[in-house]
């Protein structure tokens, strides 16, 4: 029998709400969600290039495991935020499965770059200030890539929507923080799902800051994902305090900068889109 291959790709860019959106759709019983949510694999081997030590999965065998276990939902996810910037990903994407429906979330994208660098602070991937990154690109080429080249919209948009054309979709991702159940209703509609009980309360990928790198070393440690599920939730809520600050700092001259530089091009994907983005200029997302 010839494996079955994902027939729903959701492109955000990272920091865009891909991780809410795996776990929200995971609780629909039409819908299987992989194991691994991010395989890259349609985007290798130019995210290679990237900086983060993740796993990607690079032959088709391997991916196609991913999803041995699907059943008989309607809908299996791929969630590789990737996609969406490495302009080869659509083309890849469209050879192998045409009929596939693609949702991208889109986010204002100077609070998107804010956002992506804290990540990377918080990593411990990063330790220069943003103004110098902004400042000199030439120096930091990887980091200035994934702060402010992913976030021109405009031309990775076009692509997705030139090759699979009303089976693309763009909904945003302040939608989603503003009304998370709407938001995920319409992706339901999107599917032509039926609606289901899913629970939005819990909040995916919040902004923290730990309060040494050592804290977020123990966190991406074996021995934690062996102890974390022992942990009594009270408790978990008890000691939170003492392991993260989640007070954010002050980025408003960087984000002036940002906007002087995505200015022009979210101009053309509003236009793109036909969409008022004017809040995006207005909000700090």
């Amino acid at each position: 029998m010839q494996a079955k291959r994902p027939n729903f790709f959701v492109v955000g860019a990272p920091k865009c709400g891909t991780s809410s959106l795996y776990a929200y759709l995971g609780q629909h019983p039409d819908f299987f969600v992989a194991a691994r949510k991010e395989p890259h694999f349609f985007s290798q081997p130019a995210v290679a290039e990237s900086y983060y030590p993740q796993q990607r999965i690079d032959n088709l065998q391997d991916y196609l495991a991913l999803y041995r276990n699907w059943g008989n939902e309607t809908w299996a996810g791929d969630f590789s935020p990737s996609y969406l910037y490495y302009g080869r990903a659509a083309h890849k994407v469209f050879a192998f499965r045409p009929d596939a429906r693609i949702l991208m979330i889109l986010r204002n994208p100077v609070t998107r770059a804010v956002s992506h660098y804290l990540m990377d602070r918080r990593m411990g991937l990063q330790s220069k200030p943003l103004a110098d990154i902004l400042a000199r690109p030439e120096d930091y080429p990887a980091f200035y890539r994934e702060y402010v080249e992913v976030g021109r919209y405009a031309r990775q948009v076009e692509t997705w929507r030139n090759l699979f054309g009303d089976r693309a979709r763009v909904m945003l991702y302040e939608d989603l923080k503003r009304d998370t159940t709407a938001f995920v209703g319409q992706v339901l509609k999107f599917l032509d799902m039926d609606p289901h009980p899913i629970d939005t309360e819990t909040a995916h990928g919040a902004y923290r800051m730990p309060r040494s790198h050592r804290v977020e070393r123990f966190r991406q440690s074996r021995l934690w994902r062996r102890v974390k599920g022992m942990v009594p939730d009270g408790l978990k809520d008890r000691i939170k305090p003492m392991l993260d600050d989640h007070s954010k700092p002050d980025f408003s001259t960087e984000e002036a900068a940002l906007w002087r530089i995505f200015c022009e091009d979210t101009d053309r994907l509003a236009d793109l889109l036909n969409m008022d983005l004017s809040h995006w200029k207005a909000a700090d997302g």
